[in-house]
């Protein structure tokens, strides 16, 4: 009987299905930067392995020397226990110390040995993509942690692979694999249209995982690291580069560990600043544990397996204790997958990766539209990167998950306390593929809101056997709080984008069609000032995003109304222009004035703006308020109102 995914959102949590193994190390960070004064190892022992001895052991070799630090278990001060409920001791080394790039440090617990990496990096604006090794995240350059969500493609030579990342990112994809790399490098043709596939990537705010496997598996001899060189450091400055892939299958090819070892130093030494990736398929991730800082793995299990058979290849991952993502088989007909995944089957491959720990997917496509072929299944992954985006909140910043999987074997399930109001999101997975009913415990059976759609639903659901539903659950020992600021007399629609009937889509306003068609609208989670969402728009191209139409309202002649909104902004400075009907401003705060408008230039911290305006006519329904993002960038906006003077 196939396994199938449902999802319900309320309350849950899953236990790491894997334990570590007796003696694991891991940064805290990667890289360390050459602002820090120490860096942070992660050292995670057995209960088994403390009884016996109490001497923790870290060796670096320093210009040739081999130092030694010895720490008492019972001195260790900091310690944290991860999602998957593995306990790391936090152990402090001279980073000063330390070159550039990588440098292999040893750890010993009573004769167990075993090895990690410390990258150290001159931060770098705009460049340095951190892997939070506490919290198991990706963080870009701002430091925001994001849900990576994707999709990879075979190349970026034709116009339709290039085209894909500006088609994906309405719908919130903003993670791209290229195939790139030659054996024998590029043309100087072949740069030109890679670096201009980078540079339109920037602009739309998508990032690029950066292929460097054909380079990285080549034998070891001098033109392979003078090729390898010349690629990293031709891109190394671009921001659009998010992570370099090292490597695909290693063990299914038969690549040495050692290759890619060294080949993971030669990089960091050339460029400390981004994560390095690998995927794997057919062996066990540890055994390449120290030539990557993210896992990945592919396994494609439709027509002939379950999709649930993705939580083998999680486990190897997270023995690893490092972050992974999964590649989701979004493709089929030909090879040995004799048809491709149904859009139930992509939704279960997709939150099982998710539910079990993933950081973000990256589907294996060849290009969307073509491979996968079938418009429903690919429209689903589209609409599962609008789910996660509406989720990231809760997955990326709030509490710790919860475990409160039922007793039934056909139920797996887990959570994470949301970020704001006191709430838990829950997901829950069928794995049969026939209806069962998912029960929580009394005290938590509290009504539940949806927080993709808006009806409200009970906590004890039926969950069939194909699709997925999704809710936010409050948390018994936590009320709710009421922590809306709007104002009663405000007359805009959804000020603050808490009304979101589709994911990621707010409510409330007509969109005038931007002229550069890589422009965004969305909700994002992750910080807000009023609720939990604020509203996200990226214009790729100066005067060329969205221009937002709120509902219409009703004004009266000769009132004067108050205009104030919050923003804040990746890029400083950049201009917010307001367009009025029947309004003529008088005064204003943090920006300039025109006869019909207003301009406001925003900060990189949230900042309030507001504009005296006086009705010039008395009007039922009247567009009274336009605004759009004129610079090129991305905004953030947040309790946008237009208040009657009392």
């Amino acid at each position: 009987m196939s396994k199938l995914l449902l999802l319900i959102f309320a309350f849950a949590s899953l236990e790491g299905p894997a334990r570590g193994g007796n003696l694991l190390a891991k940064p805290a960070r990667v890289p360390f930067t050459d602002e820090d004064k120490d860096a942070v190892i992660l050292v995670h022992a057995s209960v088994r392995i403390q009884r016996q001895c109490q001497d923790l052991f870290v060796h670096i070799a320093d210009d040739g020397k081999l130092l030694e630090s010895r720490t008492h278990i019972g001195d260790i001060a900091t310690s944290h226990t991860d999602q998957f409920g593995l306990q790391w001791m936090h152990v402090s080394v001279d980073l000063r110390r330390l070159p550039l790039g990588a440098t292999t440090v040893g750890v010993t617990l009573c004769g167990a040995a075993v090895f990690t990496k410390v990258v150290k990096a001159q931060l770098k604006e705009r460049l340095t993509y951190t892997v939070d090794n506490i919290r198991g995240k990706l963080l870009d350059p701002n430091g925001f942690a994001f849900i990576l969500f994707g999709s990879y493609i075979y190349g970026v030579t034709t116009e339709v692979e290039r085209a894909v990342p500006e088609a994906e990112i309405p719908f919130g994809m903003n993670w791209i694999g290229p195939y790139l790399s030659e054996a024998k490098g590029h043309t100087n043709e072949t740069w030109t249209t890679i670096l201009a596939f980078l540079d339109r990537c920037e602009e739309m705010g998508v990032h690029v995982h950066y292929d460097l496997h054909q380079l990285a598996t080549l034998p070891d001899t001098p033109s392979k690291w003078q090729l390898m060189e010349t690629e990293i450091k031709t891109v190394m400055n671009h921001p659009a580069v998010a992570a370099y892939y090292l490597a695909d299958e290693p063990g299914g090819n038969g690549i040495d560990p050692a290759l890619l070892e060294k080949a993971y130093d030669f990089v960091k030494g050339v460029d400390p600043n981004r994560p390095i990736t690998e995927v794997f398929c057919c062996v066990d991730p540890a055994k390449y544990i120290n030539s990557f800082d993210i896992g990945m793995a592919d396994p494609y299990p439709i027509p002939t397996s379950s999709p649930f058979i993705i939580t083998v290849k999680v486990n190897q991952l997270i023995a690893t204790g490092k972050p992974f993502f999964i590649v989701v088989q979004s493709f089929g007909g030909g090879e040995i997958w004799e048809r491709q995944p149904t859009p139930a089957e992509e939704r279960a491959m997709t939150y099982i990766a998710m539910l079990t720990g993933a950081i973000g997917i990256q589907y294996f496509v060849r290009s969307p539209g073509q491979f996968p072929y079938a418009e429903t299944s690919w429209s689903e992954c589209r609409r599962l990167s609008l789910e996660f985006r509406e989720l990231s909140s809760a997955i990326l910043i709030g509490g710790p998950r919860v475990n409160v999987t039922p007793s039934i074997s056909q139920i797996l399930a887990t959570g994470w306390g949301e970020r704001v109001n006191g709430t838990w999101v829950v997901a829950a997975v069928n794995v049969e593929n026939s209806p069962v009913t998912l029960p929580l415990p009394p005290r938590r059976s509290l009504p539940a809101r949806r927080a993709l759609f808006p009806a409200a639903v009970d906590v004890v659901a039926r969950l069939p056997p194909l699709g997925a539903t999704a809710c936010v659950k409050t948390a018994y020992r936590f009320p709710p709080i009421k922590s809306t600021q709007v104002n009663p007399a405000n007359l805009l629609a959804n000020p603050s984008f808490e009304q979101v009937t589709s994911p990621s889509g707010p409510d409330g306003a007509y969109l005038n069609v931007p002229a550069d068609h890589g422009s965004t609208y969305l909700t994002d989670t992750r910080f807000s000032v009023d609720g939990l969402h604020s509203l996200q728009l990226t214009t790729p191209t100066k005067g060329q995003g969205f221009t937002v139409e709120p509902f219409n309202i009703r004004l009266d002649k000769d009132t004067e109304y108050e205009l104030t909104f919050w923003a804040v902004s990746r890029q400083a400075n950049l201009t917010l222009l307001f367009s009025f009907s029947d309004l003529t401003p008088a005064l204003m705060f943090a920006g300039s004035l025109q006869m019909e408008a207003a301009t406001f230039q925003t900060s990189t911290e949230w900042s309030k703006y507001s504009a005296s305006l006086t009705a010039t006519a008395t009007t039922d329904r009247v567009d009274a308020v336009n605004y759009q993002l004129v610079s090129a960038g991305t905004v953030w906006i947040d309790l946008l109102q237009l208040i009657p003077s009392p």
